[in-house]
């Protein structure tokens, strides 16, 4: 599959602007809370999870509503959590890369904490001094491949030429 680098991010832009609640899985709450931008995120976009995940995490985890899987108790929690994102239409925030492949095949919407990160700069809940300091934060401890990096790069530069767009205007 080729990649477009001009539609590629406005196609990502224009999901931003259309998303407004997720499943998270327990990767990406530990990610963002580690990287110091949990909270913010958890007040732009409405989060959910299932209860397993939020076991995994050791502690109840404000701001994420709880969704209860309908399917099978034998299920792995990744599978429980791609099923419920499936069934509940929402999109998924995950590390893990099996659970984001899934997502892909189903043609159903799926994001890391870059990409969050990307999200609440673009809807002006950071500025781009917090950006720095959470995507630094990051760099400490996400073990993205370069491709995932340079996405994020791809990204945050169309958000800034989206923001300095809307200045001239």
């Amino acid at each position: 599959m080729t990649i477009d680098p001009v539609t590629t991010p406005n196609m990502t832009l224009r999901a931003f602007e259309q998303l407004k609640k997720a499943l998270i899985d327990t990767s990406s709450i530990i990610y963002a809370q580690k990287a110091g931008f949990f909270s913010i995120l958890s007040r732009a976009i409405q989060l959910y999870s299932i209860p397993e995940v939020i076991s995994e995490t050791g502690k109840q985890v404000p701001g994420v509503g709880l969704l209860q899987h309908a399917g099978s108790p034998s299920l792995s929690t990744d599978q429980k959590l791609i099923s419920c994102a499936l069934e509940n239409k929402l999109a998924m925030i995950s590390e893990d890369k099996g659970i984001l492949t899934a997502m892909q095949r189903a043609d159903a919407p799926y994001y890391n904490s870059l990409m969050m990160l990307n999200l609440l700069l673009f809807s002006h809940r950071i500025d781009d001094d917090g950006y720095r300091r959470y995507y630094s934060a990051l760099q400490n401890f996400a073990r993205y491949s370069e491709a995932v990096w340079q996405f994020g790069k791809d990204i945050y530069t169309a958000v800034k030429f989206k923001m300095h767009s809307e200045t001239l205007l």
